[in-house]
């Protein structure tokens, strides 16, 4: 007779089958969709982040805190124009997180 193996990922596959039969549960994950997933978009996308430069847990965490402070940084600088909606009063903190940035870019590119 003919014989079936199922994956070692089979009990997961199944419980996400459950999850999508059960209408609450199909619509919590519909939430996803606009929470965490323009997030991962834009990194994958903006930054151009597709896999981790580096080995090891440790600076994939690293690598991955860089990345999510870019995500975070943005939002003191939406426009663009150097200053964001914050005004002068900021210019000072926004300039120190900007050259703070750049030495984290610089040390973690002497690491790779």
């Amino acid at each position: 007779g003919r014989k079936i193996e199922l994956g070692e990922h089979h009990a997961a596959l199944q419980r996400q089958r459950d999850k999508l039969r059960d209408s609450h549960e199909r619509a919590k994950l519909a939430k996803r969709r606009y929470i965490v997933e323009p997030v991962f978009g834009w990194i994958k996308q903006q930054l151009g982040f597709r896999r981790h430069a580096v080995f090891g847990l440790e600076g994939a965490q690293t690598e991955w805190s860089l990345i999510a402070a870019v995500y975070n940084l943005r939002y003191l600088d939406p426009v663009g124009n150097g200053y964001g909606t914050f005004g002068n009063k900021s210019r000072e903190r926004i300039d120190h997180f900007r050259a703070s940035f750049r030495v984290a870019e610089f040390h973690f590119r002497q690491r790779v």
